[in-house]
């Protein structure tokens, strides 16, 4: 690379002596390596300070021909070695200084870095008559800059002012000169207006009475009080105000009411007797108030407030006698629960502002009734709408700022147009959007979308909790619901069985599918108590083979219970679910406090049956019960203590065991589990058969069947 120096180098053994110009021209070279590597940068007497080296290193980036592809920055390396500078340096941070800020512009000019020129243009523009004081620096300022930077501090001088006008006294007079100053119309018959206005001027006074005792006077003035710099309006007054009044809107607004509006839409013609004439006539007053005064204001998406209703502590209420009862006095006590009722709980936040307006509600709402209280609701609401739709244009930030904490002048004005070193494209920040609900499309710059007035209130609070609930909404919908993330519901009691009619004998069919009669008259499930089992190691077993499936098995003894052989039932615990004759399965959970008898590392693989039943074709509910853990190559039940049950014979476990031989009356159709609250019958005297293929009457001959009582 040849480095243009002034004087030659000797040619012999002579030391070679360099002028000023010479030093300062191979120091500069050597800075756009250690530039594009990342190392540190050397200063000169030439270039003592940051913004003098960066300013030589861009010059010999562009003297070079460093770009990208469509020449908006000096390529990818050049780019994001420039960001971890002004990272490392914090040159991106110019709250310090109004110089910072104009050297923050010059920089992201020939550095061909936006976020540094997108920084110091929005931080500049509100302290533009403090930039020009620097006139050599301001000089170096492209022409296409300063003519944004002067349409910039317009725009934002009308925006202060327009603010001024409404936030300074706290005066809305749009909001009561259309149809709420109506006496004669359709509207005042349904809608007391008088007591609108009457509740709104008196939150105004509170409202003004809070904030002047948070700041000493409103607008506030600088002071050691309130620690500002200037007085007025600034932005962190604003910004305190405009949260304020969102955590209130977040606690009143009615998260299910979606607004029936649009910025461009005429006022709709009222009508007295639609039920929500209250919904209808806020709409209106709320309209007329968004095209009062310019720019339009688009209106917010859940418009409506939750208004206290008599419902909430007359649930029962007569619809005859409901009008007597809004009208009806109320007491302290039931004027505080109807007020907490319609708050949104979960957004209530612990603030002075919040506090202050509760306290407020109660005291004025002291021997109102529930109409009354409503009044005051809109009326609240009126004044909260009017004082949140005059602020996003001044408190919302600009896009994509980094620094913002603790500045008070306005940073809402971004530069427009995109780059200015890439002014010389006619396709420079242009884009297409689709106008028409889509059937068209238009080509325009996209600024004017992404910083219109629209842009601004869409990046406002309300709009942004806006999309929040209505994604809780739909979330929380029977349609978006997740199956597998509901909790599952508890399963009721069985019903008891159907009463027969001594009168009428009972068929062996319909024996089978009603529960089985027994000796013992049913007996209400009772806790066992369980003895203290001394801990009982896990035995050892070989590994099973590979394709053999592996089982656990219990970590204490288990006995298991005796089943009539004639009858071959499944005994099933009395808090599990058991099968009714149209095949659906019913039951309960086990009490909370029962005790499980395996460790809990294994509490997880427990289930409470005595062999995995066998398969059936008709679908039964025992096909859907879990396999229970057996030991390797034993056919053998585990044993279940917790039952105090003892275990079947040997024969009925073998039988259990082969897949062959079902323990059922028929080889598709499973034994009948035990209802709840009954005992098994004691079969130690009968005979022990196994005959799969018996008949019901063969097999109710060894039932001992109830005596009839003699009428």
């Amino acid at each position: 690379m040849p480095v243009p120096l002034t004087g030659d180098l000797p040619c012999g053994r002579e030391q070679p002596v360099l002028s000023a110009d010479d030093v300062d021209m191979l120091v500069l070279f050597r800075n756009l390596f250690a530039f594009l590597i990342g190392q540190a940068l050397i200063a000169t007497p030439r270039t003592p300070s940051i913004f003098n080296i960066f300013m030589e290193v861009s010059g010999l980036l562009d003297r070079f021909g460093f770009t990208n592809l469509d020449q908006s920055t000096f390529g990818e390396t050049a780019t994001s070695s420039f960001g971890c500078y002004c990272d490392e340096l914090d040159l991106i941070d110019v709250r310090a200084s109004r110089e910072r800020a104009l050297d923050a512009i010059i920089l992201g000019e020939r550095m061909k870095y936006l976020p540094l020129y997108q920084e110091g243009f929005t931080h500049g523009v509100a302290v533009l008559d403090d930039l020009k004081k620097f006139e050599t620096k301001y000089n170096l300022v492209s022409a296409v800059t300063r003519k944004r930077l002067e349409r910039g501090y317009l725009d934002l001088d009308n925006r202060i002012r327009t603010c001024a006008v409404k936030i300074d006294e706290f005066e809305f007079p749009s909001l009561f000169s259309g149809i709420a100053n109506s006496n004669v119309a359709n509207e005042a018959k349904v809608i007391r207006f008088k007591n609108w206005k009457n509740a709104y001027l008196s939150y105004r006074k509170n409202v003004m009475n809070y904030y002047r005792a948070r700041f000493g006077s409103w607008p506030p003035k600088a002071s050691k009080k309130n620690q500002f710099q200037e007085s007025g309006l600034n932005r962190l007054v604003l910004r305190e105000l405009y949260q304020d009044f969102c955590d209130l809107y977040d606690m009143l607004a009615d998260r299910t009411d979606l607004t029936t509006r649009s910025a461009d839409m005429t006022t709709s013609v009222f009508k007295a007797e639609d039920s929500n004439s209250t919904s209808q006539a806020l709409r209106q007053i709320m309209s007329e108030y968004d095209r009062s005064t310019p720019p339009v204001q688009p209106p917010i998406p859940f418009d409506i407030p939750r208004l206290p209703s008599i419902h909430s502590i007359r649930r029962k209420l007569d619809p005859k006698r409901e009008a007597k009862e809004r009208a009806k006095r109320l007491t302290t006590g039931e004027v505080n629960e109807i007020l907490v009722s319609s708050y949104n709980h979960a957004s209530m936040k612990p603030t002075p502002f919040l506090e202050n307006f509760m306290n407020y509600e109660r005291r004025v709402g002291h021997g109102k009734c529930a109409d009354e209280l409503a009044d005051m609701r809109c009326a609240q609401w009126l004044f909260m709408y009017a004082v949140i739709q005059s602020l996003p244009m001044l408190v919302v930030d600009a896009p994509d700022l980094r620094c913002t904490h603790g500045v008070e002048y306005f940073l809402c004005i971004p530069p427009w147009g995109g780059s200015p070193w890439c002014a010389s494209d006619p396709k420079n920040g242009k884009k297409w959007f689709g106008v028409a609900g889509g059937s068209g499309v238009v080509n325009l710059p996209s600024d004017v979308v992404a910083n219109g007035v629209d842009a601004v209130y869409r990046r406002s609070h309300c709009w942004q909790v806006a999309l929040k609930w209505a994604d809780e909404g739909q979330l929380n919908s029977s349609v978006m619901l997740d199956p597998a993330s509901q909790q599952p519901e508890e399963p009721q009691q069985p019903p008891p069985p159907p009463p027969v009619p001594q009168s009428q004998p009972q068929s062996p069919q319909q024996q089978y599918q009603a529960y089985p009669q027994y000796p013992q008259p049913p007996q209400p499930y009772q806790s066992p108590q369980y003895p203290q089992q001394p801990p009982y190691p896990a035995p050892q077993y070989p590994p099973p083979p590979p394709q053999q499936q592996q089982y656990q098995p219990y970590a204490q003894p288990y006995q298991q219970p005796q089943y009539p052989p004639q009858q071959y039932q499944h005994y099933q615990h009395p808090s599990l679910s058991i099968s009714t004759p149209d095949q659906s399965t019913a039951g309960s959970l086990p009490p909370s406090g029962t005790p499980t008898a395996c460790p809990p590392n294994q509490a997880q693989n427990f289930y409470p049956f005595p062999y995995p039943p066998p398969l059936s074709s008709t679908g039964s509910s025992s096909d859907r019960q879990p396999t229970p853990l057996l030991t390797p190559g034993d056919t053998t039940p585990p044993n279940l203590p917790m039952l105090n049950l003892r275990p079947p014979s040997a024969s009925f476990g073998r039988g259990a065991g082969t897949p062959g031989n079902r323990s059922s009356i028929y080889m598709g159709l499973e034994a009948l589990p035990l209802p709840a609250g009954v005992s098994p019958v004691d079969t130690s005297g009968r005979s022990s058969t196994h005959n799969p293929d018996a008949s019901f009457d063969h097999i109710l001959q060894g039932v001992s069947q109830p005596k009839k009582k003699k009428k």
